[in-house]
């Protein structure tokens, strides 16, 4: 009998933007991003939502979000559905 193998599709792991963050400091990328590398490694993806890109532009100045928006366009994106993002709209917080 002739097996075929099947791909299996990528798992993603969903980063925070706590992570995104530690990863640019000096100090704690010393520990995140080997582990991070370990992951892509192993198969891993890495994905972003909405709301991890929301927290990080929140504050910016123009200049600052395009160069952000250039890095996190890298990893997949989980989309917010029209009715969640209407939710946070109206109550003026994200949880």
């Amino acid at each position: 009998m002739d097996t075929v193998k099947k791909a299996q599709p990528k798992q993603n792991i969903i980063l925070d933007s706590n992570i995104i963050q530690y990863s640019a400091d000096k100090n704690a990328s010393i520990v995140f991003i080997p582990y991070l590398l370990e992951l892509l490694q192993r198969g891993f993806g890495f994905s972003i939502s909405d709301i991890t890109i929301y927290e990080l532009l929140k504050g910016t100045n123009a200049k600052n979000e395009t160069e952000m928006l250039c890095i996190l366009n890298i990893f997949q994106r989980y989309y917010l559905t029209d009715k969640c993002t209407y939710l946070i709209s109206t109550t003026g917080n994200i949880i």
